[in-house]
């Protein structure tokens, strides 16, 4: 009698723990695809402005060489200037490349511990 009941205690705790791990397992697919796609979201939008972006840098760019040409009277000054501002942004962004990448760590921690 004592044995019986043991066998359907650990029976029923057996199935607890099936459900339980099963729900788990369930939580995190849900958990990893909401991520996956945020992060799938972000990118897409962040690329569409950073392609946008990138067109307006163009011609503004453009712009300010011609400007610079037409001021020093020089057919090569401004884009030469131009080009020597962009190596300059270049090497300050290369520095500081270890902050960019704890605040895009930041960023995407944000989305997926913060539920």
């Amino acid at each position: 009698m004592a044995l019986d009941e043991l066998k359907s205690g650990l029976t029923e705790s057996e199935t607890a723990v099936k459900e339980y791990v099963d729900s788990t397992a369930e939580y995190l697919k849900l958990k990893t695809f909401r991520f996956a796609m945020k992060v799938i979201t972000h990118s897409i939008k962040g690329m569409v402005f950073g392609l946008i972006v990138f067109i307006a840098l163009i011609f503004l760019s453009i712009a300010l060489a011609f400007i610079l040409n037409s001021m020093w009277e020089s057919e090569t000054m401004g884009y030469v200037a131009v080009g020597l501002m962009y190596i300059v942004v270049g090497i300050i962004v290369y520095l500081m490349r270890s902050r960019i990448d704890s605040s895009i760590l930041k960023s995407f921690s944000k989305y997926y511990f913060d539920d």
